[in-house]
């Protein structure tokens, strides 16, 4: 399948590949001692408000780097990778290849992560993205 500019074939995301997922220092608590846990819960709300969807980078197309350097500011921004599999395996989350191409931007690693609930529905989603992270840039 292909885009609507047919640049970057549409592909299927094979469950052993891997994530990178952008996480704003605002969404970090430097008290808490636990990596994982100083991952606010909010930091895997969908993007735009309203919306079921996480935007990724995927491994394939993209390194940690990469995902950081598409930040309006890099530094402010830490990475985190998921495998696949382990977001798959949370229902009703599905994982596609949607290659991003504007007028003056290009992504062929853009991949979003379907189906995530409201907050005010179900904060267990976002705790369960939260366990199954890894820290590819930590934010310091």
């Amino acid at each position: 399948m292909q885009t609507p500019f047919n640049e970057f074939p549409i592909e299927e995301i094979p469950d052993d590949d891997f994530l990178f997922y952008r996480i704003h220092k605002t969404k970090i608590d430097f008290d808490e001692k636990d990596e994982k846990k100083k991952i606010k819960p909010l930091a895997f709300d969908p993007q735009p408000q309203g919306s079921t969807q996480m935007s990724t980078d995927w491994g394939k197309y993209s390194t940690a780097i990469d995902a950081q350097n598409r930040a309006r500011v890099p530094t402010d921004n830490g990475i985190v990778s998921f495998l696949v599999r382990e977001v798959r395996d949370i229902p009703p989350l599905n994982v596609v290849h949607d290659p991003t191409i504007t007028e003056h931007f290009k992504n062929r690693a853009h991949a979003i992560i379907l189906e995530v609930p409201p907050r005010k529905n179900d904060i267990g989603i976002r705790l369960k993205l939260r366990d199954i992270c890894s820290w590819a840039i930590p934010i310091t």
